[in-house]
């Protein structure tokens, strides 16, 4: 952290600066993400955090965007991933490594409340693009989730592969329509070795 730090009798601290940090870390049960970066700027008083500037690499992609913090309570982050690895991805979800190849980017909205997970919503408009080796993929998923009704709703949704075509659209666990149409079943091999663990 670079930057200054304001308190005196009688005032409130209020800190300003830039945060920077290399070889970070996230583990939650089964997911585990490594080699995180972030740099920011960061603005702090008794009410209020905000980093904005705000640039996260992990996954060979990065977030650029901005996080707001109300009260200690209420939180929101808004931008725009660029560059996420499919590959990456389908590591952290226990899909077969180096499966699936292509690259996620689009807008993303988090919000919710530090003392309430319910309140967390997540939304995002994500365009993937193919990459080299392993399936390539392509397509467009419109996402939202509501932790407080445990609802992932998809919007109109595909992903093509280089035989097959998914198109989506529903929340799962309620009403799902998917249409399938495919040459050559092999495209999904990646996903049926990790449900059989083959």
């Amino acid at each position: 952290f670079k930057g200054k730090l304001n308190y005196g009798s009688g005032e409130k601290a209020r800190l300003a600066g830039r945060i920077t940090g290399q070889g970070l870390a996230v583990r939650q049960g089964p997911v585990s993400i490594t080699n995180i970066a972030v740099a920011s700027d960061v603005k702090l008083d008794p009410e209020y955090l905000s980093l904005t500037d705000l640039r996260v690499d992990a996954l060979d992609g990065r977030f650029d965007g901005a996080f707001e913090l109300h009260g200690f309570k209420k939180y929101e982050v808004k931008g725009k991933v660029t560059g996420l690895s499919v590959a990456a991805l389908s590591k952290v979800a226990a899909v077969k490594e180096n499966s699936f190849s292509g690259f996620v980017s689009g807008p993303v909205q988090v919000t919710g409340t530090l003392d309430r997970a319910s309140d967390l919503k997540a939304a995002g408009r994500l365009q993937v693009t193919a990459g080299s080796g392993g399936v390539p993929i392509t397509g467009f998923v419109e996402v939202a989730y509501s932790a407080r009704g445990k609802t992932l709703q998809l919007g109109g949704s595909y992903l093509t592969l280089p035989s097959s075509r998914v198109d989506f659209n529903g929340t799962l666990g309620q009403q799902l329509t998917v249409r399938l149409e495919s040459k050559d079943l092999n495209d999904f091999t990646p996903v049926i070795a990790s449900i059989t663990g083959t």
